[in-house]
């Protein structure tokens, strides 16, 4: 996020909390005694990961309820985790928000922080708890790493908020991924057979979407080669051309991911599903989110492959020509760079130019310094 971006969140977290306080009492009845209650309120990919956390969680804090989304029910036979309630956070919360907010990316952020701020970070038997890295867990654990917070995993991170302190991946054997059913297939061979299907996602609800001309040439690309080209859009604004919207809820959606040719995503919760069932998972992501957020939403960093293949990771940007090879075909041969996304220089980076400046004693001293590989020399102007 840009630092206009984290004001504005900060500002609608001092402003509106106060407006939520009756979700104490509307999630009472979801409380249970006998167990340490997790509100996982956030993303489909976050639910995934801290699904994922469940034996460790248990072995160290006793039995687990989780208190999720609706979306994230599908999640949840994936583990064999059977105790858990539903409960729609984000209807919650957009009824009582969305009104003040007039740009969806600082909505987004700030929804998931002001339940985030308003729940224990430390789980306790027949209380609520939630993972929020403002906790001396995750300080001890940067400090037992020496890490910075770009260089943890997912995984790292959640686990660190929930005070286990071992790093930890996603044995992708330990994911139980469910068969396609019948209904399911016969949605999908009505326009053609399921092998000869290629599912397009070009949504995700935590980041900027990429052109979608981009998707269009992807397409059309696919469809040359014989393919019948599927799509998952919740808004109709980013139809891909030529592409079927069979309208799937999130079961649906993993069955067709896991059995179709082959994925096309944008970087998304539904990736970290599909993950662990396939190797011709390509996703497309920003080069900018790459540099800023390094091995965060990295799969190798987060998930024990084994001697299966792990997704083919695409990083954009207009700094150089996009490639994305298919069966030897580059599907982004014909976009043009100025749909690309663009990379914006870091606001630290600046900082690391100019304390380098200031930092030589006088005129005469000066300071090497690599940029995106450029070897610069810089001296201090005599004043």
């Amino acid at each position: 996020m840009l630092e206009r971006e984290r004001l504005a969140v900060a500002y609608s977290l001092l402003k509106y909390k106060e407006e939520l306080q009756d979700l104490y009492e509307i999630l009472e009845p979801y409380r249970k005694s006998d167990c340490c209650n997790f509100i996982s309120h956030m993303h489909l990919g976050d639910s995934f990961y801290r699904a994922a956390m469940k034996n460790d969680l248990e072995e160290k804090y006793g039995k687990i309820h989780y208190i999720i989304n609706p979306s994230a029910e599908a999640v949840m036979p994936l583990f064999n985790i059977t105790n858990y309630s539903v409960f729609d956070f984000n209807k919650y919360i957009e009824q009582k928000l969305k009104k003040y907010f007039n740009d969806d990316i600082i909505f987004a952020y700030t929804k998931h922080l002001l339940i985030q701020k308003m729940f224990s970070a430390i789980p306790r038997v027949g209380s609520f708890f939630v993972i929020d890295f403002d906790t001396p867990y995750f300080h001890k654990f940067a400090e037992i790493l020496n890490k910075d917070g770009n260089n943890y995993s997912v995984m790292e991170y959640n686990y660190a908020c929930a005070g286990i302190l071992k790093i930890k991946k996603i044995n992708i054997n330990d994911i139980h991924y469910p068969d396609i059913t019948k209904n399911c297939k016969d949605k999908i061979e009505q326009y053609g057979k399921l092998e000869k299907s290629i599912l397009l996602l070009p949504e995700a609800s935590s980041d900027v979407l990429l052109d979608k001309r981009i998707w269009n040439n992807i397409a059309s690309e696919l469809q040359q080669l014989g393919y019948i080209v599927f799509e998952n859009v919740i808004n109709y604004n980013n139809h891909i051309d030529g592409a079927i919207n069979l309208e799937l809820d999130v079961n649906e959606l993993i069955q067709l991911g896991i059995n179709c040719h082959s994925v096309i995503s944008y970087r998304s919760g539904l990736c970290d599903i599909l993950a662990g069932k396939r190797s011709n998972l390509y996703v497309l992501s920003r080069e900018q989110r790459n540099m800023d957020f390094k091995r965060t939403f990295s799969f190798k960093d987060n998930f024990e492959f084994g001697s299966s293949g792990a997704p083919v990771e695409i990083f954009l940007s207009n700094r150089q020509k996009p490639k994305l090879i298919f069966e030897g075909h580059n599907l982004l041969k014909n976009v043009n760079k100025k749909y690309l996304p663009k990379n914006i220089l870091k606001r630290n980076l600046m900082e690391k130019i100019l304390q380098t400046i200031f930092s030589a004693k006088n005129q005469n001293e000066h300071k090497i310094i690599i940029i995106f590989g450029i070897k610069l020399k810089i001296r201090r102007r005599k004043d």
